[in-house]
């Protein structure tokens, strides 16, 4: 997706890889399938997956950052899916449920790593 309109982000996005797990409704159990982020921001991320999941779906998402702190744990809405290649996608999610405190984590975050 290369989208060459005017900026209509809310929040600074960065490129930057952390351990992420997500659960769908056809997930099952605790900690879900694994992947890296492409990009963050305050709102949402980017990352890659082998499931395709119909724009729309909620998830609950981990984000895992370098700070010694506990995971972020919150929901997410699918509000892309690109196809890359066969049985690989890219996901764009946006935050549904994210706490003021998380959300400034993930705020300060990028901040540090413009």
């Amino acid at each position: 997706m290369n989208y060459t309109g005017p900026e209509r982000r809310k929040y600074f996005r960065i490129e930057h890889k952390l351990i992420t797990y997500y659960l769908t409704s056809r997930v099952m159990g605790d900690i879900g399938e694994g992947t890296v982020t492409k990009n963050i921001s305050g709102n949402g991320l980017l990352f890659q997956t082998d499931e395709n999941i119909p724009v729309g779906t909620i998830i609950k998402i981990e984000i895992h950052l370098p700070d010694q702190r506990p995971p972020i744990v919150t929901q997410a809405r699918v509000v892309w899916v690109e196809e890359l290649e066969e049985k690989k996608y890219d996901w764009g999610i946006c935050f549904t449920d994210i706490s003021r405190e998380d959300q400034q984590r993930i705020i300060e975050y990028i901040n540090k790593n413009l």
